[in-house]
């Protein structure tokens, strides 16, 4: 994942130069996105041939269901639910601001609106048929786990990968109007964001895996974003502009090393479960880009640090309340629960059915 936020620094860098020098004149920077999605395409197809769905002989723990989340306790229902509604419903955000601006009518609007509503009640559906039938039967107590981590966990990657999504947007014209930069050298300084990632990123995860305690660096993590933020909010155009870089970099580096550790975490909580905790809580990063980027629509950009550093700061006191360190988190081998042996042996009957 580290790669990706790599290539975002590296598009932030080329693509201004590209557009305006390269191509040049009003439709320069058409001819440069068409050229990021010729790249792209022809990655495509290498990919399609060169990657597999993994190595042979290995056995892929897959959960009961995968239109929906598991759960453990009917508590725990109510809250998936209800964190399972931004993550569409956020796009009602969206909606709301192009048509207050005068790109959607109110029709249109309308439309955008009940199909929203649909997806999340279709949602909210699934989640009551997978885990109605299962919480009636009983879980485990060897299979039950802590839904509040996940959620914690939803919460700081709304405020760091949400958070790096919207300042990586918005930091390069920041440069450019505070310090009177060039196009060019405002995205080329504005990318030391997103450039550090390739270390810091791999980092977290290194961190919380070498500490022996993740709870405590995801805390750290999300404290040092905070006061990253809240000092980028001090900037102003008084402030040498290599003080500005090194205080970027530095609130970099917190910001990216949150997302590896907040992956560090997620295969401890419950392993069968990790693709969807995992595209639970990647998803709500988009969700904090598009709650800040519209924020910033409305303030200035002292004001939205602070926000984001505000949001940081949140995000850090529901870890020190709902997340808990996860149980067997270092362990060598993955701890097997009475349904994971029972799912097994469902897909070996399964398979030899199938054989014979």
């Amino acid at each position: 994942a580290g790669w990706g936020n790599f290539g975002s620094a590296a598009a932030a860098i080329t693509l201004p130069t590209i557009a305006l020098h390269m191509y040049g004149g009003e439709d320069g920077w058409r001819w440069a996105i068409a050229q990021s999605a010729i790249v792209m395409a022809a990655y495509g197809v290498y990919y399609w041939f060169a990657i597999t769905d993994g190595p042979a002989g290995t056995v892929h723990r897959k959960p009961r269901k995968a239109v929906a989340l598991e759960v453990s306790s009917w508590g725990d229902m109510i809250k998936l639910i209800l964190w399972t509604i931004p993550l569409v419903g956020v796009l009602g955000i969206l909606v709301w601001r192009i048509e207050t601006m005068g790109y959607l009518s109110a029709t249109g609007a309308a439309i955008c609106y009940a199909v929203i509503v649909a997806i999340v009640c279709y949602q909210i559906i699934q989640i009551l048929r997978v885990n109605i039938p299962l919480l009636k039967q009983g879980v485990p107590e060897d299979d039950k786990y802590p839904f509040n981590s996940v959620a914690a966990l939803n919460s700081t990657y709304f405020a760091n990968f949400g958070a790096e999504l919207a300042v990586v947007s918005m930091l390069p014209m920041f440069f450019e109007e505070t310090w009177s930069l060039s196009a060019t050298a405002a995205g080329l300084i504005a990318a030391s964001f997103a450039f550090v990632n390739l270390v810091a990123r791999p980092m977290g995860g290194l961190v919380s895996d070498r500490m022996g305690n993740r709870r405590f660096v995801m805390l750290s993590y999300m404290f040092g974003i905070s006061v990253g933020f809240a000092l980028m909010g001090l900037m102003n155009s008084n402030w040498p502009l290599i003080i500005a870089v090194g205080i970027t970099v530095f609130t970099s580096f917190f910001v990216q090393g949150a997302e590896g550790a907040t992956f560090g975490i997620i295969p401890s909580i419950k392993r069968r479960l990790t693709g969807q905790i995992s595209g639970m809580a990647g998803a709500y990063g988009n969700v904090g880009a598009v709650v800040y980027l519209t924020i910033f629509t409305f303030v200035t950009p002292t004001q939205f640090f602070y926000i984001i550093a505000g949001g940081a700061f949140i995000s850090w006191l529901l870890c020190i309340m709902w997340l808990k360190e996860p149980e067997s988190g270092f362990a060598d081998e993955y701890q097997v629960s009475s349904v994971d042996l029972q799912i097994e042996e469902e897909e070996r009957r399964r398979q030899a059915a199938a054989t014979s």
